[in-house]
């Protein structure tokens, strides 16, 4: 059997190039000769300007919302930052019970600025988020506490300074006490504001007359009692705690009021 000749790859003929072509020219689909297509250099040239036409156009819309993206959503005009982190955090909580209470997903930095976790708000918790009247009325139940305590040091100071039994202070009106406050109903909410506001002017009062009788009473003791400095701080204290929740349902009042004219306004047109 005769040996068969291989050539090497060097040796192996090469078709011609094809001469008169432009590397930019695509070659022809078929029988019916080249298309009439753009040159590479041409077709850059339209692109580049549609493009800067694109972009030259003015877009208020966008750059609006390209300037809110950089900066703190608290500084947002319009927007209210706690409400918008209270739905970022419902969504992410439904987010992650939906995924079996793991969500590793990572945060985008505009819309929770930074990517880090997200933080409760100030002076608020899980189980304070929703002051309703109950709350309140606990509130109102702890103050008269401590203004009943209140009321027997001030008995006590006035039976060291001999007071008159007809100057004693009268009893505080407990509505937790009396007979038509039941535990299952519910008070209306500006009844137990308006309670707040009368303890507290009590309070206020009893607060004066204990500095009063405090400050005429002998130098026996040269150092102050702690447990009236104590007792004094808690009802500062109490007095923030008690501003600090009125204010906040003046402010969620305030804000009905404003949902509700805007759905007026809404329903008008």
């Amino acid at each position: 059997m005769a040996p068969v000749m291989r050539l090497a790859d060097h040796e192996v003929p090469k078709p011609p190039p094809r001469l008169g072509k432009s590397a930019s020219v695509p070659s022809p689909a078929g029988p019916a000769g080249p298309r009439n297509v753009m040159p590479m250099s041409r077709r850059y040239d339209v692109s580049a300007e549609i493009l800067s036409r694109e972009v030259g156009k003015p877009r208020p819309g966008l750059q609006a919302v390209l300037r809110s993206m950089r900066r703190p959503i608290h500084e947002v005009h319009g927007l209210d930052a706690e409400h918008w982190y209270a739905a970022v955090e419902r969504a992410r909580s439904a987010e992650r019970r939906r995924r079996g209470g793991v969500d590793k997903r990572p945060v985008p930095s505009w819309n929770f600025r930074g990517g880090g976790p997200l933080q409760p708000l100030a002076g608020t918790s899980r189980s304070q988020a929703s002051a309703g009247p109950a709350s309140l009325r606990w509130k109102l139940h702890e103050q008269l506490q401590r203004q009943e305590q209140l009321r027997r040091e001030l008995q006590e100071l006035q039976a060291e300074n001999e007071v008159d039994d007809g100057q004693k202070l009268p009893a505080l009106h407990d509505p937790f006490a009396s007979p038509q406050y039941e535990e299952g109903k519910e008070m209306d909410e500006e009844e137990v504001l308006r309670q707040l506001d009368e303890q507290k002017q009590v309070q206020q009062r009893l607060h004066e007359k204990l500095q009063h009788l405090l400050s005429g009473r002998p130098l026996e003791k040269p150092h102050p009692n702690p447990q009236e400095q104590q007792l004094l701080a808690e009802h500062e204290e109490l007095d923030k705690r008690l501003q600090q929740q009125m204010e906040e349902v003046r402010s969620q009042e305030e804000a009905l009021r404003r949902l509700q004219e805007q759905a007026q306004e809404l329903a008008a047109h």
